[in-house]
């Protein structure tokens, strides 16, 4: 599926609120069989030079980065940490990249986790796709990647405040939830979420 980014986004934009550009009207080769976006997982340490710049063009306005946290700290955590415990996934529609993801484990995962867990963090959708349940998408895009890359995780976890109400949607939509009591944080309650892994897809990580 290599579609002209310029042409796709040509095809389904508009202008929304504050003068950000949203896709509106998604083509068919954005839907997989059972109408669900069709994301592609491409690990950040295998893209090119060029790919790399696009990812880190990706953009959130600034309350969601208020959630999700600088693209450019996750991307440095990324080169600095041992790649069995941490990875960045790159998240790609045809030759278009729109959305990344962080996924720890090991030393990195937070004591309230259960056994066997992977943590899901700095997730984000680019502005221009959001809206079309591309963050539900990435979530289940995340536990597919590690299905096969790491077995031995059989959770997914995450933290997600209580006013970041459209990821608690997503969240729950993809079958995240509650693994214990709200707990106090920066910008009132935080919810720490958990999925046990299913049987999935095999995906192509491209």
């Amino acid at each position: 599926m290599n579609q002209n980014p310029q042409a796709l986004r040509a095809t389904v934009s508009r202008v929304g609120p504050g003068g950000t550009t949203m896709v509106t009207d998604c083509p068919p080769p954005w839907r997989s069989a059972d109408d669900r976006p069709s994301l592609r997982p491409r690990p950040w340490h295998v893209l090119s030079p060029e790919d790399r710049s696009r990812v880190q063009d990706l953009s959130i306005d600034a309350r969601q980065t208020v959630y999700a946290g600088a693209l450019e700290r996750a991307l440095a955590s990324c080169e600095l940490a041992n790649p069995d415990e941490q990875t960045g996934l790159s998240l790609w529609l045809g030759d278009t990249p729109v959305g990344f993801l962080m996924l720890s484990r090991g030393t990195l995962v937070p004591a309230w986790a259960p056994p066997g867990s992977a943590v899901v963090s700095a997730l984000r959708i680019d502005a221009r796709f959001q809206g079309h349940g591309l963050g539900q998408t990435a979530l289940r895009v995340a536990e597919a990647w590690l299905a096969q890359h790491w077995p031995a995780c059989t959770q997914l976890v995450l933290s997600v405040d209580e006013s970041n109400t459209v990821a608690r949607r997503a969240c729950a939509r993809a079958g995240f939830t509650p693994c214990q009591a709200p707990r106090p944080g920066r910008d009132g309650a935080v919810h720490d979420l958990s999925k046990h892994r299913g049987s999935v897809a095999p995906l192509d990580a491209g």
